[in-house]
């Protein structure tokens, strides 16, 4: 099986609303949504893939709260 990851994010983390299997609840050839392989060791060397395929989906938090100047 391919070892893929569904993340639906850009190369720069930010959500990619089109790109993410309308809200990683379609399973239609037609949508697309953005997927990573995991063998390539980079999670930014995504490519479109149909939502029909079954690959794993990754959450990732994203907490960063920048320092705010006093």
């Amino acid at each position: 099986p391919e070892k893929m990851v569904w993340h639906g994010s850009s190369t720069k983390g930010h959500r990619q609303t089109d790109n993410y299997c309308e809200t990683w609840r379609a399973g239609d050839r037609a949508v697309t949504g953005l997927a990573s392989s995991l063998q390539s060791g980079s999670l930014t060397q995504q490519a479109s893939s149909s939502c029909s395929n079954s690959y794993v989906v990754l959450c990732i938090e994203n907490s960063y709260i920048p320092h705010s100047s006093k």
